[in-house]
């Protein structure tokens, strides 16, 4: 009686569990999937929960130096966009504080807090406010006028913008729940963000 190979391979394989016999490979993969555990392991390094929440809450408060901050980033970025210059709508990026709030308003959705939520969302609406009148302000006495093209640029979204902001979101928030302070990571994510 011959048997095929699917019978051939059914009665190795019980003979294998049988006498605790692993193929090669199983470890190979053991070894492998344990590398990739360990190296991607985001748990190691964490910060506290409540020194976690410390940050996304301290990063959306709204203080006077907050808006000022916020009113100054805004006018960068509008002299920016006149006279089309990169760098300067990326230093904008760089001190303005609106990614407090929405990191903020991220945390608060994650982890179902309605409190820091709605907190976040009231105090991104006002910063964007006060960064609609500065920029309407700006725009409305600059005696340039001229359509850029780094206003073109910025005004027309694409898929890849909203990539770059979801990654940078990823990485910010990431970032935030180390133990050590994020503010390269911060600032990074706030330059690719602009770029």
């Amino acid at each position: 009686m011959e048997l095929d190979k699917q019978q051939i391979k059914r009665l190795r394989e019980r003979h294998h569990r049988r006498h605790g016999i692993r193929p090669a490979h199983s470890e190979a993969m053991e070894n492998a999937t344990r590398f990739l555990n360990q190296a991607f392991n985001i748990r190691e390094g964490r910060a506290p929960y409540h020194v976690i929440r410390k940050r996304f809450v301290n990063g959306a408060r709204l203080t006077g130096s907050h808006l000022c901050i916020l009113i100054i980033a805004m006018l960068i970025a509008s002299i920016g966009l006149d006279i089309d210059s990169d760098i300067a709508i990326v230093g904008a990026m760089l001190i303005c504080p609106l990614m407090g709030s929405v990191l903020a308003m991220a945390y608060g959705i994650a982890t179902l807090d309605r409190e820091i939520t709605v907190e976040a969302v009231a105090g991104l609406a006002l910063q964007m406010a006060f960064c609609l009148v500065t920029s309407t302000l700006y725009f409305k006495l600059s005696p340039l006028g001229a359509t850029t093209a780094a206003i073109i640029d910025n005004s027309t979204p694409t898929v890849w913008d909203l990539a770059v902001a979801l990654a940078g979101g990823f990485a910010g928030g990431l970032g935030n729940s180390r133990d050590q302070e994020p503010a390269t990571l911060i600032a990074g994510v706030a330059v690719a963000t602009a770029l």
